[in-house]
């Protein structure tokens, strides 16, 4: 059994608990292999938190660099959420058009909002850089953050 969810089991009439994360069997009905160990444990553990850190740092760098006054917009990297609710990257080539998409949105949402509309691009890119999520369409979806 690879890991442990407190559900039900899957096979009809067993109502078993815990069940494998991976079939959502109980032990006695999962075929998966036998639990991970500690040592396995602890290397998923340190690799998140290699990939935590590498991650942060990377960001930071990018906050750096979008304070300076060459910063080019459409170098930052970007996610949007599809229709599904999921987050997925976008290509580099599309990133000046939903830049261009959210600087038409804002001149009648800064309205509403009651504060100053972002006018260029680099606005646009230093907020997303900064933490925002931005949204460029009218769905409730059409969203970008950083990735």
């Amino acid at each position: 059994m690879r890991g442990e969810l407190w559900q039900e089991c899957r096979k009809r009439g067993c109502e078993t608990e815990p069940v494998c994360a991976v079939c959502e069997y109980c032990a006695r009905h999962c075929e998966c292999g036998p639990a991970p160990t500690e040592e396995e444990r602890a290397a998923w553990a340190r690799e998140k938190e290699a990939k935590a850190a590498a991650s942060a740092a990377a960001r930071a760098q990018l906050v750096t660099a979008a304070a300076q006054p060459d910063f080019d917009p459409l170098t930052v990297p970007l996610q949007y959420m599809t229709s599904m609710g999921i987050w997925r990257e976008l290509e580099s080539d599309r990133v000046g058009k939903v830049l261009d998409l959210v600087l038409e949105r804002e001149v009648w949402l800064a309205k509403r909002l009651k504060r100053a509309p972002l006018t260029t691009r680099l606005e646009v890119a230093q907020k997303l850089v900064a933490g925002s999520q931005l949204k460029y369409g009218d769905d409730w979806y059409e969203e970008i953050k950083l990735r």
